[in-house]
């Protein structure tokens, strides 16, 4: 008889749990949004950061809305206390990356010092943050850095082709710091094989939407031309996982 009420509870309370408020909230919300907006494919449904406002998680962004999907937010929340933009600090969250599974052997890898610490850099070398970054990544002591090379032909015309020309320089290494530090400019090169196109499709795969993107080995993201400061921290609590 126990067994049989323990059995019945049990069986109630996966019940109950599987139809929580909270899963009817967001089983309307996909519902409504999918009639409402059919051509946005949205990724998932939960709460946000605000009380009665929930996130919708699309390829590209995260909106808002309340629980009967009859208002979208179009924006982004900060906490004005810390000034920290939550919405990107979620968006960042949702996206972290294997790191350990990023295409290394397609990487310039450079070294200084003995090169413990470690981070992946996606850039794109006509990009003014990536010239500005590589003058800080410059500055840093014992880190592995692996520069993906990642073109945005749509902003910068005739990326794609610089790219590909530093790639198959006899030193990409060479070739990349002469270029980003010093804008001397790499010999045309008649390489026919590069993985120029796959690494762009890779970025578009991990949703880089600007350049440049670090990714650490924690899986975590920092988009921009970071300070000194805030990359050594990044690197300090990354590499210490």
């Amino acid at each position: 008889m126990k067994k049989s009420l323990s059995l019945a509870l049990a069986t109630l309370c996966a019940l109950y749990a599987a139809t929580s408020p909270a899963d009817a909230v967001t089983d309307n919300l996909q519902k409504k949004l999918a009639t409402r907006f059919p051509d946005i494919k949205v990724e998932r449904i939960g709460p946000s950061a605000l009380p009665g406002l929930y996130e919708v998680v699309t390829p590209s962004e995260i909106v808002y809305a309340d629980a009967e999907a009859d208002h979208l937010i179009l924006g982004q929340i900060v906490d004005v206390r810390t000034r920290e933009n939550l919405t990107e600090k979620r968006w960042h969250e949702l996206n972290k990356v294997d790191f350990a599974s990023l295409p290394f052997q397609h990487a310039i890898k450079l070294v200084k010092g003995q090169g413990r610490r470690k981070v992946a850099v996606f850039e794109d070398p006509f990009c003014p943050y990536c010239q500005e970054l590589e003058h800080t990544l410059q500055a840093l002591e014992d880190v592995t850095v692996y520069i993906f090379l990642y073109p945005i032909e749509s902003l910068h015309s005739g990326a794609t082709k610089a790219a590909r020309d530093i790639w198959c320089a006899k030193d990409p290494a060479a070739a990349w710091s002469a270029w980003m530090l010093n804008r001397k400019a790499p010999s045309e090169s008649a390489c026919k094989q590069s993985p120029i196109e796959s690494l762009v499709a890779l970025g578009d795969k991990l949703k880089i939407n600007s350049t440049p993107t670090l990714f650490f080995p924690d899986g975590s993201r920092i988009p921009g031309a970071i300070s000194r400061e805030k990359l050594e921290q990044k690197l300090a609590a990354s590499n210490a996982k």
